[in-house]
């Protein structure tokens, strides 16, 4: 026998239902993983970044003898080739930001002054930190300094006695 229209209509929308309800639970149980998965990439790509940084800032003091610079510098800002003391173009603009995927860095300066290198205008710092927090206040966050040792804390904002990163 053939089916009525209506009974036909209420068993797609039963069926329908039924998909869509496994469908949320599926999306229930897999978006914790998700976000989880999404912030341990962000922490990897702020490693990455304090990583560029420090081994920028390493090469800078190296080449040019003058100290430590911060990160817009490092960058050249734009200015073209070939690259100087004043703009040594050994960072990337993105990695000079002060905030990139989730995380805002944080350049602090040492307190003093270097000597200053031949060809520069202006001296370098003796020593400085680099911070990255994550931007939505929960995950981990990293600390580096001029010896080039990555610190991480789950519990607020890194510093150079927080447990160094190992990986």
């Amino acid at each position: 026998m053939r089916r009525k229209a209506p009974e036909l209509g209420s068993v797609l929308l039963l069926e329908m239902l039924i998909v869509v309800s496994i469908l949320g639970a599926l999306l229930a149980f897999s978006a914790p993983s998700f976000m989880q998965m999404r912030m341990s990439q962000q922490a990897h790509q702020a490693l990455a970044t304090l990583r560029a940084i420090q081994n920028a800032e390493s090469f800078y003091l190296q080449i040019y003898h003058n100290g430590y610079v911060s990160p817009d510098a490092l960058a050249g800002n734009g200015i073209a080739v070939p690259a100087t003391c004043d703009a040594p173009l050994l960072l990337g603009g993105a990695q000079a930001q002060t905030q990139t995927n989730g995380y805002f860095f944080q350049f602090t300066p040492g307190p003093a002054p270097a000597v200053q290198g031949v060809g520069c205008t202006t001296p370098g710092l003796t020593t400085f930190s680099l911070t990255a927090n994550p931007a939505s206040g929960k995950g981990r966050s990293f600390f580096v300094n001029e010896f080039g040792v990555i610190h991480y804390s789950d519990d607020g904002p890194a510093n150079s006695t927080s447990p160094a990163w190992f990986w």
